[in-house]
């Protein structure tokens, strides 16, 4: 794009009023072809009002009008023209911007993409795992059903990692095996190990021959490198199977903005 040399026009004023002008080489009432009218009051120039910068205007109307229909903004800080954004490799945080040609060549920069990547992954057990009697335990996950970020990494693990600051939608689910023994079935969502974001209990199916489902959700904000866990407990009086059944045991991890 064309650089734009700005123009500070000014005004003609008159240094006094009413302005005054003299008609020279009147001959008996007739006004000869050399006869010249002359300016008598000072005047202060203006601006020439000329075909050049005229035209200087055109074009930046023109170059207004072209960067709008081809999606070009401006970026305050660095000055670039974004013609062609596209995600990098491995950090799609980052845009490759590429500016207008110039003399040939382009302009390349990186910038932060306004949109926040959508990183999501959901851990699942494939075999089932034990749970003691009275006490609270963390699901080891031993793969991923999808994982766009590598936030189950080294499985088997309990953690699901976050990969950048933002607000995360957290769902795990649970099925454990059928006993109508004791009184409750948890599961909870923890950060870091320790702290519970979300918990739901339920009591056992009365039936003893049904296995009680579990899913628990929350929605909250995380910074990068904080690991997720799914925390189970039953009481059922001894060690009670979560079934690798209907999808479960399974935590998934969805940022949303």
């Amino acid at each position: 794009m064309p650089t734009y040399e700005k123009t500070e026009w000014q005004n003609e004023t008159p240094q006094s009023t009413p302005v005054k002008f003299k008609i020279t080489d009147d001959t008996e009432g007739v006004l000869a072809n050399s006869a010249k009218i002359e300016l008598v009051t000072p005047v202060t120039p203006g601006t020439p009002l000329d075909a050049t910068r005229m035209n200087k205007i055109e074009q930046g109307i023109e170059a207004v009008t072209d960067s709008d229909a081809q999606g070009v903004h401006r970026d305050v800080a660095g000055e670039l023209s974004i013609l062609d954004a596209k995600p990098l490799v491995g950090d799609s945080d980052l845009l490759l911007i590429e500016d207008a040609d110039d003399g040939g060549a382009k302009k390349r920069a990186l910038a932060k993409d306004i949109t926040p990547t959508k990183h999501r992954c959901k851990a699942v057990r494939t075999t089932a795992q034990s749970i003691p009697s009275a006490s609270t335990w963390s699901i080891t996950f031993q793969s991923a059903d999808f994982d766009t970020a590598d936030m189950l990494a080294d499985p088997p693990s309990p953690y699901v990692v976050v990969p950048a600051d933002g607000v995360y939608l957290i769902v795990g689910s649970a099925s454990f095996a059928p006993s109508a023994s004791g009184v409750v079935r948890s599961v909870r969502i923890a950060k870091n190990g320790t702290v519970v974001l979300a918990r739901f209990d339920a009591a056992p199916i009365s039936s003893g021959v049904v296995s009680t489902n579990i899913q628990v959700s929350c929605v909250t904000t995380l910074s990068k490198n904080e690991g997720l866990s799914m925390l189970v407990y039953q009481d059922s009086g001894v060690s009670l199977d979560v079934l690798a059944a209907q999808g479960g045991p399974s935590l998934t991890v969805v940022r949303l903005a």
